[in-house]
């Protein structure tokens, strides 16, 4: 399982097409939005857009080989850390460290 902390509105990203990023906490949980596409399985690529409020300890899949759950909710600093059991090859981070990879990997390939 890969932990990861996020403050709200801050996106993590599993794989290339998955956000994740809550938008609300509180000393209950969390409200978590996620978009992109459904890794795995037969709907394998097929859009979506999901809401979900969560109790620390709550989780959500995103297909048959990516659960993320709400492990631990820190209200005072607006943030959540979640936990991603995917398989190895999936990348999971945040996403400013993403497009810093995106970055340089498109400088690395203009020469």
């Amino acid at each position: 399982m890969i932990l990861l902390n996020r403050q709200l509105d801050r996106v993590m990203m599993i794989g290339r097409d998955v956000l994740v990023r809550p938008t609300d906490v509180d000393r209950a949980g969390a409200r978590v939005i996620a978009e992109g596409r459904i890794i795995g399985g037969p709907n394998d690529g097929e859009r979506f857009h999901t809401i979900h409020e969560l109790r620390q300890g709550q989780s959500f899949v995103v297909g048959p080989n990516v659960t993320v759950t709400l492990m631990e909710v820190y209200p005072d600093e607006q943030e959540v850390r979640f936990g991603v059991l995917c398989p190895k090859h999936i990348p999971v981070m945040r996403q400013e460290v993403f497009e810093k990879l995106k970055r340089e990997r498109d400088i690395d390939d203009g020469f």
